[in-house]
């Protein structure tokens, strides 16, 4: 119901200014000293649900939050003047009073630019550091706001600049009010594209609204949000995928604010910058230190109070966690611990004073980048931007400069018998891989540089005649095979994240298919390591016409359970069961457990493996090539499904 011209105490409704998702914003009058302000009101149908609630409880916790609010005095939040409850027409409306700022938003400032003007590092630097101080102010009196995004920001008139007006937080703490008001609903509160992943559970804390300022900044310095699609497809691009790196849209920026908005942007809020505040001051720091590089035409200083990093580990690593020991240069060890599940290109920042050799200055962060590598002896990699970093039994790698390593032990009399018995293997391995090219010489190619290359034939482990023809560790789709990426309507979705290909399916009683759309192989062997992170089931397809809807499936359940299916058409229930049961292999597979998947499909027989034990064989010839894939299924719980390293042998 429209409420113009109604009186509220001292205050009169003028006109509507706006309209958001649970509440109106009227430009009304105090009549007492004529003076003119902004009055928002929660809806009637949001109101009306709520006193239906325990509608006592929670006027009473809806005053508790305002009055907490109204005791924020900070420069750059918009003051709170008044709130209350309002009876009109039968319904119960509850209200906030603020002052009126005709200057509009942040996200009306910056909708008036051009899109491909880019905010420069120095301008997004002013609006972050007012953001920012507001919001560890409220966070220092235990109040989230949740709905940190640029048309939450009104502006005021700089004076001293009035090309970059100042920002005043609006609405602060009224995301938190709602929630807390629609407790009965359970309704996720909030703005997609800025929404944190924590937050998505209804987890929100003081690193929620560091991630949506992290947001704000990839927006401003970019000119994109680093997400887009429905709900559905933002929810699951912000659990498990990587934005791209700042840089790589606007080639003007350096690549230490990459690291720096990236950390803001980490899954996990304990991965982020440890309070709001030590985000501004990290990114100040950086812009300073263009700044002084490019009037003074000499090296960034930037290093002196950050080093960015890079730390390989394995997938093994990777999955279930390791220990890691880092040397500086002066040999100070730092520890670093890393926590099971963390993703490829994750930034962990190390907080402390790190004395740098031949530096009075002590570093006092470190931003530690992680690449997930797909082998033990990649994992002993390390690279780094500054030269005060080593890892600990290590083979740090650096270009143009020489690397500082701890000084290794003596190996003891056991340990040289063994390097002299591997060095002979070896020589050994080596010299039969020779003779193994010259027989192979017949299949040679020519490389870009127009040399002759002689291929290896590497067989296969289950038939030990197939030759390698398709190595791809699914960490992205650079491999040439264009395997399917996106999210349907549905919310399923084919997805590189975390150096892993990830098919997901929300919906209950379906699975979600994911096809290498540029591969047909017949009389292959196929291989891939699956881990069920979430769902009841996964798999792979195999001989399949992704235009068509037809394939072999051959899935594994949560209770160790399998089966071959074939798929004659796009209706599942036209499927056949070819065949079915428990291997004794395989009891049971746990969450996040890897398991290889592997078919062998040659002359109509199809041979089904598990972990390279053979569990069933099949005779059919319905399908002879195709495409190869994979397959995440959902028989009562949302599915997430990861896969790697995907081999196909041609026999």
């Amino acid at each position: 119901m429209p409420l113009e011209g109604l009186q509220i105490g001292r205050y009169q409704l003028l006109r509507l200014l706006g309209r958001g998702a649970m509440s109106e914003v009227y430009l009304a009058e105090d009549v007492r000293i004529q003076q003119q302000v902004a009055i928002k009101v929660l809806r009637n149908e949001a109101t009306s649900q709520l006193y239906e609630y325990k509608a006592r409880d929670v006027a009473q916790l809806f005053q508790h939050e305002a009055m907490a609010i109204a005791r924020l005095d900070h420069p750059n939040i918009l003051p709170l003047y008044d709130y209350g409850e309002l009876s009109a027409s039968g319904s119960t409306f509850l209200y906030l009073v603020m002052p009126l700022r005709p200057e509009g938003s942040l996200a009306q400032w910056l909708g008036q630019r051009s899109k491909s003007e880019w905010l420069s590092p120095q301008d997004v630097t002013h609006f972050v550091r007012q953001a920012a101080s507001a919001l560890q102010h409220a966070h220092d009196h235990s109040i989230i706001h949740q709905d940190v995004k640029p048309s939450n920001f009104l502006l005021r008139r700089n004076e001293g600049n009035p090309n970059l007006p100042d920002l005043l937080l609006a609405d602060f703490g009224i995301a938190k009010l709602m929630t807390a008001t629609v407790i009965a609903s359970q309704a996720i509160q909030g703005t997609p594209a800025y929404m944190a992943p924590e937050q998505w559970k209804g987890d929100a804390q003081s690193a929620t609204d560091q991630y949506a300022l992290g947001i704000m900044v990839y927006q401003m310095l970019t000119g994109r949000l680093p997400f887009l699609g429905t709900q559905q497809q933002m929810m699951y691009l912000h659990f498990h995928a990587q934005p791209e790196r700042p840089s790589t849209l606007n080639p003007r920026l350096p690549p230490e604010l990459d690291d720096i908005v990236l950390c803001t942007l980490a899954k996990r809020p304990e991965d982020r910058f440890p309070s709001i505040a030590a985000f501004a001051q990290a990114l100040q720091q950086a812009v300073q230190s263009m700044n002084a590089s490019a009037v003074m035409n000499t090296p960034s200083r930037f290093e002196s109070k950050y080093i960015s990093a890079t730390l390989a580990i394995s997938e093994a690593e990777a999955l279930y966690g390791t220990n890691r020991t880092l040397i500086l240069a002066g040999g100070q060890p730092i520890s670093v611990s890393l926590p099971p599940g963390i993703s490829n290109g994750q930034v962990i920042p190390l907080e402390g004073q790190y004395p740098s050799e031949g530096n009075d200055n002590p570093t006092t962060r470190l931003l530690l980048t992680i690449a997930v590598t797909r082998t033990e002896e990649d994992a002993l990699t390390f690279l780094s931007d500054s030269d005060e970093l080593t890892i600990q039994g290590g083979f740090p790698f650096r270009s143009g400069r020489p690397a500082v390593i701890s000084r290794p032990q003596r190996p003891s009399w056991v340990r040289r018998v063994l390097l002299v018995v591997f060095a002979f293997l070896i020589v050994l391995v080596s010299t039969e891989l020779f003779f193994l090219a010259r027989q192979n010489k017949g299949s040679s190619g020519v490389d870009a540089a127009g040399a002759t290359a002689t291929a290896i034939a590497i067989t296969d482990p289950y038939t030990h005649s197939g030759k390698l023809e398709l190595d791809d560790p699914l960490s992205n789709n650079s491999q040439g095979h264009t395997w399917q990426e996106g999210v349907d309507s549905s919310g399923a979705a084919c997805q590189f994240a975390g150096g892993v290909y990830h098919a997901t399916q929300p919906q209950k009683g379906q699975f979600h298919a994911c096809f290498a759309q540029s591969t047909d192989f017949n009389d292959f062997v196929y291989q891939v390591q699956m881990t069920i992170f979430s769902g009841d089931y996964g798999g792979i397809v195999f001989c399949a016409d992704s235009a068509n809807s037809t394939f072999y499936l051959f899935r594994i359940g949560r209770d160790g359970s399998f089966s071959l299916n074939l798929y004659v058409d796009p209706n599942p229930a036209h499927a056949q069961k070819l065949s079915q049961g428990v291997p004794a292999s395989l009891s049971h597979t746990d969450l996040n457990q890897v398991i290889l998947l592997a078919v062998v499909v040659q002359h109509g027989i199809i041979h089904l493996y598990v972990n390279q034990q053979k569990i069933a064989s099949v005779n059919d010839g319905t399908y002879t090539h195709g495409q190869i894939g994979i397959v995440a299924g959902n028989a009562g719980n949302s599915a997430d499904i990861g896969f790697s390293n995907a081999k196909v042998w041609k026999l």
